[in-house]
This record gives C-alpha cells, sequence and structure tokens, in this order.
C-alpha cells in the first residue's frame, strides 16, 4: 500500500526505499509488490527504472517466477508516458519468448503507448495484430485504433470501426467520435464531421 501511494504521487524514489528497506530487513517481496513499483515507475515516467526492473524478474534474480502479463503491461504503459515507443515490439516479442500470450489489455498498452508518443502507424499494427488473434477487441481498443486513424488523417478507417464497434455491440464513447471527427475534418469531409456531431447528440454523449 505504501509503495503504491509513493506512485500516485510519482515519489519513485520513495518507493524505491521502501523495496530495499523491505530486502534489508529480510522481508521477500513478492511479484505484485514488484509490480507495484513497475506502476509507479510508469506514472513518475522512469523507463530505463523499470526496464531495469523488468531485466532483474526475468534473470530470476527477484522472484522465481519471473514477470507476469501485468508487469509488462506496465512496462508498455512506462514505455509510451517517456516516448519509448521503439521498444513496444520488442517488448511483445519478449512477451512471447518467456511463454505469455498478450490479453486485450497488453494490446491496448501498446496501442495507447504508440498513440501517445504520435505514432499512429504503430497502434494500427497492433490492431492488426488483434484481428489475427484470439484476442477480443474492447471498446478502449476501438477507441485507440479511430484516435490513431484521427491522427493519420484516415477517415474512411475511423468510420469502418465505428460501425464495427456497433455491428460488435460496443458503444462508441465520446473520445471515439471526436477521434473520427478529426480525420474527416483532416480530409475535408465536413458532412461526415457534422453527421458524427449529430450522432453524438442523437446518443445523448452532449
Amino acid at each position: 500500500a505504501a509503495i503504491n501511494a509513493c506512485g500516485n504521487g510519482e515519489q519513485w524514489q520513495q518507493a524505491l526505499g521502501l523495496l530495499d528497506s523491505m530486502r534489508n530487513r529480510t522481508v521477500v517481496p513478492g511479484l505484485v509488490t514488484y509490480n507495484t513499483f513497475m506502476s509507479t515507475c510508469e506514472k513518475a515516467r522512469q523507463w530505463l527504472q523499470a526496464a531495469s526492473l523488468l531485466g532483474s524478474l526475468r534473470n530470476g534474480s527477484l522472484v522465481p517466477e519471473g514477470p507476469d502479463l501485468v508487469t509488462y503491461n506496465s512496462f508498455i504503459s512506462a514505455c509510451g508516458r517517456d516516448d519509448q515507443w521503439q521498444q513496444i515490439h520488442w517488448i511483445l516479442e519478449m512477451m512471447q519468448s518467456d511463454g505469455l500470450v498478450a490479453d486485450v489489455i497488453t494490446c491496448n498498452s501498446a496501442m495507447i503507448a504508440f498513440e501517445r508518443c504520435e505514432r499512429w502507424q504503430g497502434a494500427l499494427s497492433i490492431f492488426q495484430i488483434i484481428q489475427d488473434s484470439r484476442v477480443v477487441p474492447n471498446a478502449i481498443t476501438y477507441s485507440a485504433a479511430i484516435g490513431a486513424c484521427g491522427k493519420g488523417g484516415h477517415y474512411q478507417q475511423a468510420l469502418d470501426l465505428l460501425d464495427m464497434m456497433q455491428r460488435n455491440d460496443l458503444e462508441p464513447r465520446v473520445i471515439s467520435y471526436n477521434a473520427a471527427i478529426s480525420a474527416c475534418g483532416a480530409d475535408g469531409q465536413w458532412r461526415w464531421a457534422l453527421t458524427l456531431l449529430e450522432m453524438i447528440q442523437n446518443d445523448g454523449l452532449l
């Protein structure tokens, strides 16, 4: 709980001190504790510290079981917050080598990380991986993909994704509509932009 509180305040060095204090008192932190510290590093934009922790977890020097999906998901988010988008595909490959299968949270984290780094092509590449796998996309997945289309100016793909959401019984969010409107505006498709605005109003989202 104390380490988590440090994460909320982005006091990652204090959290690291708490970990060291536990080890000095022969208290062995478990994977849940290390995952909490990983999340702290993410919030504090300390991806190098997060990478160091991941390496130590993988070599078995901290816990025998090694990192799990929660660890990797937090590390992907840490990379996104610190503009380290180049690491993301490498991380996904590392997960596979560790025998872990990416879930929808993993894929969403990767897509959001790419989008934060203004790498919309990367976000769409992750969406393609989802479509080619057994991962079932959720509203966050589609919103991130539509956001990537918005930044890339691909209005037709954004509209197709909105339609796909509804066909899969997922309600588009305001952020999804806004991203699609941005995509339409970037491509001069103002009639579509106005149509989407009407859809937001009809859905009671304004």
